[in-house]
């Protein structure tokens, strides 16, 4: 039987980000705390485009759209996208 691990710190916290201006500044830090998750705890990744932004509309509403594509980097060389709005 493998020995579980566990990892407190798994996963972002995006909360942070929740009463900050959207502006470049918020996009920037998004992207770079997505990257550096990504590297941490899927190594097997490529990421091929990201983007963090707002619409004018999202933006009064206060969401971020954030839009992955990533490849993995194993005998599959699978690619997804992956598209989410936070707010």
């Amino acid at each position: 039987k493998g020995e579980r691990v566990m990892l407190p710190d798994y996963g972002m916290s995006l909360e942070r980000y929740v009463f900050e201006p959207l502006d470049e500044t918020t996009y920037f830090l998004v992207k770079q705390d997505i990257l550096k998750t990504l590297d941490k705890y899927f190594s097997i990744v490529n990421v091929i485009t990201l983007s963090v932004l707002s619409t004018p509309a999202e933006a009064d509403r206060h969401e971020l759209h954030v839009s992955l594509t990533l490849q993995l980097m194993d005998e599959s060389l699978d690619i997804f996208d992956v598209e989410v709005t936070v707010g």
